[in-house]
Order: C-alpha cells, then sequence, then structure tokens
C-alpha cells in the first residue's frame, strides 16, 4: 500500500518537473506552437511521474498501486492545469497585462501612435489566426479560415460554458 504522503509528493514532484521543463524550453521555442509544447511537456511530465513512482515504490504491480499512480496523475493533471491556466490564461492572453507591461518596459513612456502600432485589430487578429493557423487548428482554404479539427482544445473552454449555461436553464449567448 502506498501512503497520502507518497502520493503527494509524487505528484508535486511531477509538477515541478513539468515547470523546469517549461522554463527551460520554452526559451528555444517558436511562440506560435506553444500549445503543441505544453502538451509535449505534460506527458514528458507523465513519463517523470510513473518514473519516480516506479523508483520508489518496488514489489509486484497491485491494484492499489495501480489506483496511487491513476490518484498521482489526476493531481498532476490537476496542477499542471492550474499552472497553465495561471502563466497563459491571464498573462499571456490579456490585452490590457500586455499593454500596461509594454509601456512599464519602456521607461521614457510610450505615446499612442506606439501603442496603435503594435496593438491595433489588425495586428492582434492576424497574430491570433497565425497562431491557430500553426498550432493546425485553423486552415485556410479559398481566403477562407476553417476549423481543421472536429475536437479542439480551443473550443473546450466554450463548451464548458456552454454546458454551464444549459445546466442553469439560461440560453448560450454565442
Amino acid at each position: 500500500m502506498v501512503s497520502d504522503i507518497t502520493i503527494f509528493l509524487i505528484a508535486v514532484i511531477s509538477t515541478l518537473s513539468f515547470v523546469f521543463f517549461h522554463l527551460f524550453f520554452f526559451r528555444f521555442i517558436d511562440k506560435r506552437k506553444i500549445l503543441k509544447w505544453l502538451v509535449r511537456l505534460f506527458f514528458l511530465g507523465i513519463a517523470v511521474s510513473i518514473s519516480i513512482f516506479n523508483f520508489i515504490v518496488s514489489g509486484p504491480v497491485t491494484y492499489s498501486k495501480i489506483e496511487a499512480q491513476l490518484i498521482i496523475l489526476m493531481m498532476y493533471s490537476l496542477m499542471s492545469l492550474a499552472y497553465s491556466l495561471a502563466v497563459f490564461g491571464i498573462t499571456a492572453t490579456s490585452l490590457r497585462i500586455r499593454i500596461l507591461t509594454f509601456i512599464n518596459n519602456n521607461s521614457q513612456g510610450v505615446n499612442l501612435k506606439q501603442i496603435l502600432k503594435k496593438y491595433n485589430r489588425r495586428v492582434i487578429l492576424r497574430n491570433r489566426l497565425e497562431r491557430f493557423s500553426s498550432s493546425g487548428e485553423l486552415v485556410k482554404v479559398n481566403g477562407k479560415y476553417r476549423i481543421r479539427k472536429k475536437f479542439s482544445l480551443f473550443l473546450l473552454p466554450a463548451s464548458f460554458f456552454r454546458l454551464i449555461f444549459i445546466l442553469y436553464g439560461r440560453k448560450p449567448s454565442y
């Protein structure tokens, strides 16, 4: 039988390895392929989790060991998701935070023309469409964008909120 503290520690160590991999590898990757690399690093963290578990817990395979490994993987998944949402959900996608950071990084100040040059509608839309296309979410056919995959990770939050609206008996607005 595997103790609760062992399960917790392995999950935390696995999550810390995910954070380390993120901090190390993301310095070298193309920023348009962030989602692909997040998934790759997530699975690398799973491999670390399984390796640590097998190193610490020895002996024959039992139901309690399988159960412990599944709990570790669930905890690791939730902690990695929370970390990813905290880093990318707020700081990387919030236009307000990016504009404030842009202004803060220029000690002499920034005029409106400089801000609009970097953050106008066309630039923002072009960057987003480029990111979606490079990640494989969108494909451009005859000048029109289409969703490439039937199931898209980018649409998962929208689907979740749609379900919440339906469960509360309200019609989604999108």
